[in-house]
């Protein structure tokens, strides 16, 4: 060996070494001029540096533990084994360990531990101490009375964070808890929120009052047993902005009767018949006419002579090129699917995916379904005001609404709104 040979001076013997080093090996003795007077300075930063019994003994140990089984037929494998097995072990006894065996199991030990616990097992070691047997214990030991005592406390954090989970679903789950019920309370057939029941929205806005009242529910979602204040849903009444539910809205309408006078047959009023009892719904503004009845799939006329003025919203959407796109829906509470038209979905490109399926209307009426889109808009005012939904699409939803000329006088209760928002709401606006 160079370093133990005393024929080769200290010049001669740094020559050869620095010839020897490398990458990282280089770096450490960069700063240090490669001179006879300073081999012994480079000789001990690398000795520092990079011999480290128990890093060297870990090496090896596993060279030997992870070695693959051999074959006796296979004379390659064979000598291979033999040349690393031989190796090692002469590396082990070189680092002239007091207890080899004790090295031996304690690498054993320490290589069944996780990252964090070896972590912490160094950190209870001196610099250069090389642990024993004993040390290993003691540590396992100490760690285990640890984990002892933390784990009352972990565990009544879990049942919190459980408990509070809990809480929480169940909390959600009553404010849509006609959602899981076998059947609706109002008409006891189908499973569906009572929002969507068409009994419920046949009612008067008192009667759907007083059953909501009676019931203990909450005025704004429909649903749950709390109270209004603490209701989840940020939804608020689509004509008051109140917080409660647009279905049990009161309207105060004050001014003139929307009389609009329409030229038809008298014939086709006297031959129009319904079974429906007549009723009158405080949610609803109408329009008075007097010989032609026009009614809509979405909307229940409440009077043989009355159409419902229906609720509609400017939205924005984008296309995939990011194009923004104006669109006006029709909200209708009682719908049981979203819609859009073919020449919307055409417009905005969507991807229509084939669903089998088709409209029921009035009299049994059947409408074809093109198939389903994946849709998603957000508000004119506040684009994080979005909402994603799968529509069917369909040729035609309704005519141009509303149908008939309104007043203005008629709409008082929406005199805060601006002029151009009505306008473009409702383009017959007079």
């Amino acid at each position: 060996m160079i370093h133990d040979n005393a024929e080769l001076t200290n010049d001669q013997k740094v020559q050869y070494l620095v010839a020897k080093l490398s990458d990282k090996a280089l770096s450490v003795v960069s700063g240090v001029p490669p001179v006879g007077a300073n081999y012994n300075h480079i000789w001990d930063a690398l000795v520092s540096k990079y011999l480290d019994q128990r890093v060297v003994s870990s090496f090896h140990l596993d060279q030997i533990i992870s070695a693959k089984s051999i074959r006796s037929d296979n004379a390659v494998q064979f000598n291979a084994f033999v040349d690393k097995f031989c190796s090692s072990v002469e590396c082990l006894r070189a680092l002239n360990f007091d207890n080899l065996g004790e090295v031996i199991l304690c690498h054993l030990g320490v290589s069944k531990l996780d990252n964090e616990l070896r972590r912490l097992f160094e950190m209870s070691l001196a610099a250069d101490e090389t642990p024993s047997v004993s040390d290993l214990m003691t540590f396992l030991k100490n760690q285990g009375k640890i984990f002892t005592r933390i784990q009352p406390l972990e565990r009544d954090n879990k049942s919190q964070v459980r408990n509070n989970s809990v809480r929480s679903q169940a909390h959600v789950t009553h404010a849509f808890m006609t959602n899981e019920k076998s059947g609706c309370d109002v008409c006891h057939k189908d499973k569906h929120p009572v929002y969507k029941c068409d009994k419920f929205l046949k009612w008067s806005v008192t009667n759907r009052h007083d059953y909501i009242k009676r019931k203990n529910l909450c005025f704004n979602c429909l649903g749950g047993t709390h109270k209004i204040e603490k209701c989840p849903s940020k939804s608020v009444c689509f004509k008051c902005k109140g917080k409660h539910n647009t279905l049990l809205h009161f309207d105060k309408v004050s001014g003139p009767p929307l009389v609009v006078p329409i030229m038809s047959s008298a014939s086709s009023a006297r031959n129009y018949s319904t079974d429906s009892p007549p009723s009158t719904s405080h949610s609803s503004v109408t329009v008075d006419k007097s010989d032609e009845i026009v009614t809509h799939a979405m909307c229940s006329t409440n009077q043989v002579s009355a159409s419902v003025l229906l609720s509609t919203v400017k939205v924005q959407t984008m296309d995939p090129k990011g194009n923004i796109h104006e669109l006006r829906l029709l909200l209708d509470t009682g719908s049981e699917s979203n819609f859009l038209i073919e020449d919307v979905v055409k417009t905005l490109g969507l991807q229509v995916s084939k669903v089998p399926s088709s409209v029921h209307g009035i009299c049994g009426a059947t409408s074809p379904v093109k198939g389903k889109v994946d849709f998603k808009f957000f508000s004119r005012f506040d684009k994080s005001v979005n909402f994603a939904v799968k529509a069917l699409v369909v040729n035609k939803i309704a005519d141009n609404l509303p149908t008939q000329p309104v007043s203005a006088a008629a709409l008082v209760h929406l005199k805060n709104i601006s002029s151009q928002m009505m306008t473009s709401m409702y383009p017959n606006l007079w």
